[in-house]
């Protein structure tokens, strides 16, 4: 029977009351310039276009050349690598990794998680267009795939909250491109905007070009981000599809014109066949903003209002903010 690991739990709060939390105190409401821009219109533009690229356009996980550049990487290795470094094969003491229960991963854990996946089809990925996704949900980033924590709770910044297997969080509606699926299918290793990991497949859903195309033009056309966290999205049959947070990116919808106070999002879900469709959402103009959104400190103001006050998230962990949250 293993000896589960000595626990203390020396946390202690940050003195925050000695600080303001509120708002105004930081952010003047009646100084001058609060509702001015505090940035060129033409430098926001020149940002939201490589916006654009990086998420749909020649530097995203949809485009060919840019899929098959990524394909140069070791991408076989770095996973040998991950299996390497989370397993407690000939580690001792503090090097030892440890799951929720405070108790050491046995050698039959890592070895199950290298069984299920196909390492063989990392060494030379070839493009198939029929990998092209969207995210239909927002997804924990894993760098293995399994949904257990890692923690080395007894050196500092390696215990709870700080699962070392967390990578990072992606949001609905985010373009993504699978290199691979674990065995029984239900990982799939992919290609985002910024990085290389594991998401649940399920939160998935297959694009073809003429969805690609519409989604491009859409984008193109009026993109919009969420500016008020957790909101929920509900299409017009009144159906939830999921909550967005602030900074999930969105086309402004061509299908219905917005109303006063109101905005119009395509949102993405899977048909039947797993394959990418959208629905229609509307939400208020409290909860989304039409981008770029003018850099004035009304603006940073109110997103403030919107994130402080939040649970730590470690890289995203439960879509709580980590580090950069505010």
């Amino acid at each position: 029977m293993q000896t589960p690991i000595s626990f203390s739990s020396p946390f202690r709060h940050f003195p925050i009351e000695g600080y303001s939390q509120v708002t105004s105190h930081w952010i003047d409401p009646n100084q001058q310039g609060y509702d001015q821009p505090m940035m060129d219109a033409a430098i926001q533009k020149r940002y939201l276009e490589k916006l654009w690229q990086r998420l749909y356009g020649s530097s995203s996980p949809w485009d060919k050349d840019y899929v098959e550049s990524i394909f140069q990487e070791d991408i076989g290795s770095c996973q040998e690598n991950a299996l390497l470094r989370f397993s407690n094969h000939d580690q001792s003491g503090e090097d030892k990794w440890y799951g929720m229960n405070f108790r050491p991963y046995t050698s039959t854990w890592i070895k199950d998680i290298r069984a299920n996946i196909p390492l063989h089809e990392l060494k030379k990925p070839i493009f198939h267009a029929v990998h092209r996704a969207i995210t239909i949900q927002n997804l924990a980033v894993r760098i293995l795939p399994s949904q257990d924590i890692c923690l080395r709770s007894i050196i500092p910044g390696y215990g709870y909250p700080f699962d070392r297997l967390q990578a990072s969080a992606v949001f609905i509606g985010t373009p993504i491109y699978r290199i691979a699926q674990t065995k029984d299918k239900i990982w799939s290793l992919i290609i985002m905007p910024d990085f290389i990991a594991w998401v649940p497949s399920s939160g998935l859903a297959y694009t073809d070009d003429a969805f690609i195309q519409k989604w491009q033009e859409a984008a193109q056309d009026q993109l919009a981000a969420i500016i008020q966290t957790q909101t929920p999205l509900v299409d017009t049959k009144g159906r939830c599809i999921t909550q967005a947070y602030v900074g999930s990116v969105f086309p402004v919808s061509t299908h219905k014109h917005d109303t006063v106070g109101r905005l119009i999002l395509s949102v993405p879900i899977a048909n039947e066949e797993g394959k990418a469709s959208s629905v229609d959402v509307a939400v208020s103009s409290t909860q989304a903003t039409y981008i770029p959104m003018q850099t004035s400190r009304k603006n940073f103001a109110r997103l403030i209002e919107t994130l402080k006050e939040r649970d730590f998230g470690w890289c995203g962990t439960t879509f709580y903010g980590g580090g950069t949250n505010i």
